[in-house]
């Protein structure tokens, strides 16, 4: 359902001069408490926009003013008729471009996202992924003066995750996993390479295509066409698939030829339980990078937080 844009914003700054980010005093802390949760979508980066809700040309249950409580730095809420979880996730140290301290949500307008904080709440902003609105932030408002909470660090911590090649479902190649820290919390991992022509994939288009066929001529048939013309327009259309096929091979646009690597830049994190890291899985937040397959991975490796996706590993 398509949100209504507003004209005029009526914006309240996010993030200004004292605002803070968790990498400023490098100190790692647990929201939990009580809080008031709204949405933002059009609004710029650096503003949240307390009236978007109510500007909206339709209403967006669990947009705006929703009760939340945070414990364990996780949250959940109802949002058009289905419960959207949040968590908090940290590490042991700042490194490179990863922060102390993100959010990850299983909202569709948002995965990953930068955590910035005031004595008053905290906001969380999308870091650019799939979806179309790449300022969607979340912001939740405290509904008491309290104050957060330290929580502890891991100290003399050793990297207790194994990756397994036969656990592909990511289709990542793990024999090329490479660590950057002492304690392996960081790392670089690229996609199988797979070299091809592009013609198996187009093949698989093609199929798809032709299901596509088969169904609209069954339902031609449905809806008053004669057995035989749903026949005539199925052959017409699946004889078109096959053009569009050979047009998509000749193009090259599926072609691989391997000299460009897919890579993933790393770093782990953890959910928290009592005030401390729970240690039995880990998050591991990767931003895409690409290199030529001929050099050396490390002048590529990003240089900010973009585009990122995460992946769960458990002990």
């Amino acid at each position: 359902m398509m949100k209504y844009i507003p004209s005029l914003l009526t914006i309240i700054l996010l993030i200004s001069c004292s605002k803070k980010s968790i990498e400023d005093d490098m100190t790692v802390y647990s929201f939990d408490g009580e809080y008031n949760l709204c949405l933002n979508w059009y609004a710029p980066r650096d503003v949240f926009n307390k009236n978007e809700q109510d500007e909206y040309f339709w209403y967006y249950e669990g947009a705006c003013n929703v009760p939340i409580t945070i414990e364990n730095n996780q949250f959940n809420w109802i949002y058009e008729g289905t419960i959207k979880e949040c968590a908090i996730i940290s590490r042991q140290n700042e490194y490179d471009i990863f922060h102390k301290q993100l959010a990850v949500c299983d909202h569709p307008d948002g995965e990953v996202f930068e955590l910035f904080y005031t004595d008053d709440g905290f906001s969380l902003l999308k870091i650019g992924g799939s979806g179309i609105y790449p300022n969607f932030k979340v912001v939740l408002s405290k509904k008491s003066s309290q104050s957060y909470k330290k929580l502890m660090t891991i100290n003399d911590y050793k990297n207790p995750y194994i990756f397994f090649d036969d656990d592909n479902f990511l289709d990542i190649n793990w024999p090329e996993l490479k660590f950057h820290d002492q304690n392996s919390t960081i790392l670089s991992v690229p996609y199988n390479l797979v070299i091809t022509d592009g013609s198996s994939e187009a093949e698989e288009l093609g199929s798809s295509f032709d299901a596509g066929c088969i169904a609209g001529g069954i339902l031609g048939w449905i809806w008053g066409d004669t057995i035989w013309d749903s026949i005539d327009n199925t052959i017409w259309c699946t004889e078109l698939g096959d053009e569009l096929e050979d047009v998509i091979v000749d193009s090259e646009v599926l072609k691989d030829d391997g000299l460009i690597t897919n890579n993933n830049y790393c770093a782990q994190y953890f959910i928290t339980k009592k005030n401390n890291f729970k240690l039995d899985s880990a998050h591991y937040v990767c931003i895409p990078f690409e290199h030529p397959t001929d050099q050396s991975y490390e002048e590529y490796l990003p240089k900010s937080l973009n585009n990122a996706w995460f992946f769960v590993a458990e002990k």
